[in-house]
C-alpha cells in the first residue's frame, strides 16, 4: 500500500503529475485507489495482479540494464 504523497517525494513530481498517472494505471487495471482512512484528503493504492506481474516485467529488465 502506498499513499501519492510518498510518490510525489520519491519521483519528485506535484500532486498533479502523480493524479495523472495512478488515474492511468487504474484505468487500464493496474492499481486501485481508495481514500485514506487516516485522512480523506490522502488517497492510497493497492497493485492488481496485473499490475504486480507488470511490476515484476519492469523490475527484470531494469535488472538486466545493470
Amino acid at each position: 500500500m502506498v499513499v501519492d504523497k510518498d510518490l510525489e517525494m520519491v519521483f519528485y513530481r506535484r500532486g498533479a503529475s502523480i493524479t495523472s498517472v495512478l488515474q492511468g494505471l487504474e484505468k487500464k487495471g493496474f492499481i486501485e485507489r481508495r481514500i485514506s482512512g487516516k485522512d480523506e484528503r490522502q488517497k492510497i493504492f493497492m497493485f492488481y495482479r496485473k499490475g504486480r506481474n507488470y511490476l515484476m516485467i519492469l523490475t527484470d529488465s531494469f535488472q538486466t540494464l545493470k
